[in-house]
């Protein structure tokens, strides 16, 4: 099989990996091998319940590591017939994409084809209705909006929705992405706050992911 042939199985098969992750059933599991600067990717304030962590041992074609996190907002109550507050984070590594700057090219268009975030608004709309219940009354909604910083993409909407863990309303949904080299980070949260709050929160992921010591990680 040609390396192309063998990248573009690999960046589906990781992809679907941690798609498949991010929905096991939310029970508390604990890895002590996942790096500190993997799991201090999530804010501080979130407390995580699956922290998994694996890397594969490197081969003609490179090495593969990926992380999936996720966790809750212990100072957010969670409201009868809702799913959230929540916070969700993946990171995929494949270094045999950096053979070259047409491999890299490659799996960029790739990976920028499957995440599909042209769509990210439509989703975040659609993940409210899917996290609400029509018994938990219905949230005004806000216009979704898209930003793309130096490093890295986010996009987020804000509705009005109150319960009795979030008496004030306030609520965002936030999905955001960045890329270093054939390295991919992905991330998700719902937070009882304004838009401001959740921005911030992007903004410090996106600043420890733009740190993180990759080679690290996988040496």
């Amino acid at each position: 099989m040609s390396r192309k042939a063998v990248n573009s199985v690999r960046l589906k098969v990781c992809l679907l990996l941690l798609a498949a992750i991010a929905y096991l059933p939310q029970v508390a599991t604990a890895d002590s091998e996942t790096p500190a600067s993997v799991v201090a990717l999530a804010p501080a304030s979130v407390q995580l319940s699956i922290n998994d962590w694996m890397v594969s041992s490197e081969d003609e074609f490179g090495t593969i590591a990926m992380a999936q996190l996720h966790g809750s907002f212990p100072e957010f109550r969670t409201c009868a017939y809702a799913a959230g507050p929540e916070f969700d984070l993946g990171l995929n590594v494949d270094t045999a994409w950096e053979a070259s700057p047409e491999q890299l090219a490659m799996w960029k268009e790739m990976f920028l084809s499957e995440l599909d975030f042209e769509s990210a608004p439509d989703r975040l709309v659609e993940s409210i209705r899917l996290k609400i219940t029509v018994a938990a009354g219905v949230p005004v909604v806000a216009t979704p909006v898209v930003e793309d910083w130096p490093n890295g993409h986010i996009a987020y909407v804000e509705f009005e929705w109150k319960c009795a863990g979030n008496p004030d309303g306030a609520n965002t949904l936030l999905q955001g992405y960045a890329l270093r080299g054939s390295t991919s980070l992905q991330f998700d949260f719902w937070v009882y706050a304004g838009r401001e709050t959740a921005v911030a929160m992007a903004r410090e992921i996106l600043a420890k992911f733009e740190k993180l010591d990759i080679a690290e990680l996988i040496e």
